[in-house]
């Protein structure tokens, strides 16, 4: 609305009087909808949208992950704002409509594994084996080929991997495979 009475101000082509119609019509039109989605059920659906189930039983739920267009790379950030480090410890996380993550944690794990099992690394995102990650973890390409092979998983086929200090390995398939 400010937008629209700056270049009413500012712009001499427009005249007053119409900048005003269209400051008043946008008014009204903000108010109507704000007054449907609180009032109609349907309208609010259509213009709130809901909450997206975007990781179920330690998975991530790619379908979720693409209607909220949110990626692995801030999936991770938000999951660690809510002390949440390891993909494999969230039985399920919904993508509020505010753009907040609502994670649930499986009932084993502990607050506290960030420090019994030390800093995760996300060595594998969208079937490509991240260079700095990987060297980081102390492992070799040739370590994820054998772990790879020996689930008989094909690299193309892998949606996120995680390798702990402890050595525990997270890996989440397309398709919502999970080993």
């Amino acid at each position: 609305m400010g937008a629209i009475a700056s270049i009413m101000i500012l712009e001499s082509r427009v005249p007053l009087l119409k900048g005003g119609y269209v400051v008043i019509l946008f008014g009204a039109l903000t108010w109507f909808l704000g007054v449907s989605a609180i009032k109609s059920f349907t309208a609010r659906k259509v213009l709130d949208d809901e909450p997206l189930l975007v990781i179920k039983d330690g998975k991530i739920h790619e379908q979720g992950m693409k209607h909220a267009r949110l990626t692995k790379d801030s999936l991770l950030p938000l999951l660690r704002q809510k002390d949440i480090f390891y993909l494999g410890e969230v039985e399920f996380a919904f993508f509020e409509t505010d753009g907040s993550l609502s994670p649930y944690k499986k009932p084993n794990q502990k607050s506290d594994q960030a420090t019994v099992r030390g800093v995760p690394q996300t060595f594998i995102m969208d079937g490509k084996i991240l260079e700095d990650s990987l060297q980081a973890t102390g492992k070799n390409k040739d370590w994820v080929a054998h772990i790879l092979k020996t689930r008989q998983i094909n690299l193309r086929d892998v949606f996120v991997a995680q390798l702990d200090e402890r050595g525990e390995l997270y890996v989440d398939m397309r398709n919502d495979k999970h080993f």
